[in-house]
């Protein structure tokens, strides 16, 4: 009986994790795409078809 109290307790530990990091992941990827949607004025001087960045 005490193994399965465990099992139960693991599985829902393992859960815990695994939505933390969910939430983690999606926190990252809204800041990366702000960051990348910043960069946008630069993207004609990065690839090389402009002189200079637009402001």
């Amino acid at each position: 009986m005490a193994a399965r109290a465990m099992s139960g307790s693991g599985i829902l530990l393992a859960a815990a994790v695994a939505a933390a990091l969910l939430v983690a992941s999606a926190s990252a990827q809204s800041g990366c795409t702000a960051a990348l949607v910043g960069l946008y004025p630069c993207l004609n001087y990065i690839s090389g078809n402009d002189t200079e960045p637009t402001n």
